[in-house]
């Protein structure tokens, strides 16, 4: 009996070692596609991965928490994509013209990364991003930058009264039943992610990212985990409110957040990525009506708006190592094959 080729390409990844397991969940209707492969710890000791595997969710923390609690207080008038910086902090003058919607778009000038934690903890942190020099001028162009969201974060906070993770909870997990969500996860039910070279121990159950382990406490860049029937849920939210259809947030605000911003060679919407035309994470079949975000320790959502498709692919692929990059030939592979068989092509 043949198997599967989904199942196959699944299986034949784990054995290959792009990751020591995953979690493909994707749907187009009534069609759905659900399967778990491999292992969610190899060290210390071998636990198999199931449907049901906690994540860290790495960079998807972004579109997934930081972004629509963003949508939320938008919603409720207590935030404006226009509104600048230098209202939630003290900045310098050059980045008295960051706003809110630069932060979103990646297009802030602000750098990529910086290895903070090397050096600072806590609120340190956010102070030394509000003194990072400025490589571009805002709007100008984009870099995708996890220092932006990191401020993201604490605007959140600023603007709700809440700490990120308690107003995310209120606003976002609990309403769209995401109970397996949350930047506080049950540590047995993790896949494991990195023997940190820093840390010196393998990470189960607390934020893989440096930066935002060192803030020591919930940031907006990193660090939220959940599981792939809750972000099922989340995206196909994300599918009612950009249809119209009784959506937590408005249709119009929906749209806004999803449409690539106007940035030379940018391909990011305010919070969310598009398809990169030829050569794109997402594969082949996409339509430009598409969205999604990837995660570095080795996750990805994926929407199709105009065919209502979702395609989730979670991973370890960072466990033990984070020098295993085979993921980046087989997320457009597995996506290829998932969008065939859904829109009936093979």
């Amino acid at each position: 009996m043949l198997m599967n080729p989904i199942v196959s390409a699944i299986t034949s990844g784990v054995e290959e070692g792009v990751f020591p397991g995953a979690v493909l969940l994707a749907t187009k209707g009534r069609k759905r596609i659900f399967e778990a492969a491999g292992w969610a710890c190899l060290l210390p000791r071998r636990i198999r991965m199931t449907k049901e595997t906690i994540f860290d969710l790495s960079s998807l923390t972004k579109p997934v928490a930081t972004t629509y609690a963003i949508m939320c207080l938008n919603r409720d008038g207590r935030l404006d994509l226009r509104d600048r910086l230098k209202k939630f902090f003290k900045v310098p003058d050059d980045k008295a013209a960051i706003t809110i919607q630069h932060l979103l778009s990646h297009s802030s000038g602000l750098p990529a990364w910086r290895p903070y934690y090397r050096k600072y903890q806590g609120d340190d942190i956010v102070e030394r991003i509000l003194r990072e020099r400025l490589i571009y001028s805002p709007g100008l162009r984009s870099i995708y930058s996890d220092l932006g969201f990191i401020l993201l974060g604490r605007i959140i906070e600023e603007a709700s009264g809440r700490s990120l993770d308690r107003f995310c909870e209120e606003a976002v997990f609990t309403p769209l039943g995401m109970h397996d969500t949350s930047f506080h996860p049950l540590k047995q039910r993790c896949a494991a992610t990195e023997l940190c070279p820093w840390r010196k121990r393998i990470i189960i159950g607390e934020v893989h990212d440096e930066n935002a382990w060192a803030m020591g406490r919930p940031a907006g860049h990193a660090g939220l985990f959940s599981t792939a029937p809750d972000l099922l849920r989340f995206s196909k939210e994300i599918m009612r409110c950009y249809s119209g259809k009784d959506g937590l947030i408005p249709k119009k605000i929906v749209c806004q957040f999803l449409k690539r911003q106007p940035i030379p060679g940018s391909t990011w919407a305010l919070g969310w990525d598009t398809p990169t035309p030829g050569k794109s994470t997402s594969g082949k079949f996409f339509s430009r009506q598409s969205v999604g975000h990837l995660g570095f320790t080795g996750t990805s959502l994926w929407i199709d708006l105009s065919r209502k498709i979702i395609i989730l692919l979670l991973t370890n692929r960072i466990h033990p190592s984070r020098k295993n990059e085979g993921i980046r030939r087989f997320r457009p592979m597995i996506h290829d094959l998932v969008m065939k068989r859904l829109m009936d092509k093979a």
